[in-house]
């Protein structure tokens, strides 16, 4: 990897909105406060994530899995009216990700994936602490699976995360006019994020097995309840000193 690139801070765009005034529809992100922008002054980290090293479906798979992960939200691309910069192209079989440490209250961070750039659109997933040191910066993959390795080579080609920039925001004070466009327009896109809940199909998958085993745990307690107040009862009439009576076939049932 070569010398990391400083995003410009005059970078132009068409302008962009999502609500009147420009306003954020929301100060939180996964349930935790996001740090005002004027009050943000971390740079933000600019990675390429390598699909073709590992999928992509898999990098996020590892990063839910990550005792910090608080949930995942969708938002616009804040760059997708960007011109590219020489040299800042994105490599064939890689995505672009933005990392923005200590954006919320506590400590915690978010890593937005520019994952369907067809739709302008970027998946935000919410972590309740840093993930750089003890993710980004040292997950490799090799020999079929991934995993993390500590003070690993910058330039490794293992590395799934590689960190190729950083987003300044351009000023040194508490102010939000004449900050970086690209630094600014990540924070409005985490403010902006739209929650992404579970789908019932993606739950009752994960439990169906749980689920069909009470089901007949249930059901057997219910036959011998059953059996046990049918032998009961025929003990009262005093059939139970009857013959002994072959045992009986599954009665089919009709499925509704």
């Amino acid at each position: 990897m070569g010398r990391l690139q400083l995003r410009s801070t005059s970078l132009s765009a068409e302008p962009y909105s999502y609500g009147s005034n420009n306003g954020h529809p929301h100060n939180f992100a996964a349930g935790i406060q996001i740090i005002q922008y004027r009050s943000y002054q971390r740079d933000i980290s600019i990675y390429h994530v390598c699909e073709h090293l590992l999928p992509l479906l898999s990098v996020r798979r590892a990063l839910q899995g990550q005792g910090e992960y608080r949930g995942k939200l969708t938002s616009f691309d804040p760059i997708r009216y960007f011109s590219v910069v020489p040299g800042d192209q994105i490599p064939t079989g890689c995505i672009e990700a933005a990392y923005l440490p200590s954006i919320l209250h506590g400590n915690g961070s978010a890593l937005a994936l520019r994952s369907d750039k067809a739709a302008a659109k970027v998946e935000w997933l919410v972590f309740s602490g840093p993930i750089h040191d003890t993710f980004l910066s040292c997950m490799i993959f090799s020999g079929s699976k991934w995993n993390l390795q500590q003070d690993i080579d910058p330039n490794d080609p293992r590395k799934v995360f590689n960190l190729v920039g950083y987003a300044e925001k351009g000023l040194k004070t508490r102010r939000v006019r004449g900050a970086n466009a690209e630094h600014k327009g990540w924070h409005d896109s985490l403010c902006s994020g739209k929650h992404v809940k579970l789908s019932l199909k993606l739950t009752w998958k994960g439990h169906s097995n749980e689920l069909k085993a009470e089901q007949e745990r249930r059901r057997q307690e219910v036959e011998e309840t059953d059996e046990k107040l049918h032998a009961e009862d025929r003990q009262k009439k005093g059939d139970a000193s009857g013959p002994p009576q072959p045992p009986q076939k599954p009665v089919a049932r009709a499925k509704v």
